[in-house]
């Protein structure tokens, strides 16, 4: 049907196109992880807080009633920080509830 020689230069161009598209493909793989990294350290920073958080509010509340008292000398920021975390986590802890929605009373 067609001539070898057309053939051959179809085949060499079909490997050519193949061989680029490998190429762009790297390439868009190595963008996409450089793009996802800051997710991904989001998802540990998730992931770690998720672990420690039931232990948060037990450690820091004896810290915010020794900053809050002057007992630590702590910088006003930290101090605040302390004072202010134990609430803060028990109004996050229940949007987040809210958010999941409430147990349904009928069974």
């Amino acid at each position: 049907m067609y001539p070898q020689n057309i053939l051959n230069e179809l085949a060499a161009a079909k490997t050519q196109l193949r061989q680029s598209i490998s190429r762009r493909r790297a390439i868009c793989v190595a963008a996409a992880d450089g793009a996802v990294q800051p997710l991904r350290w989001i998802d540990l920073a998730s992931n770690v807080w998720r672990l420690l958080a039931p232990f948060a509010k037990v450690a820091v509340w004896p810290l915010g009633a020794a900053a809050a008292g002057g007992i630590l000398p702590l910088p006003k920021f930290f101090r605040q920080l302390f004072r202010w975390a134990p609430p803060l986590l028990t109004v996050i802890s229940t949007f987040r509830r809210m958010r999941r929605g409430w147990p349904s009373s009928a069974g």
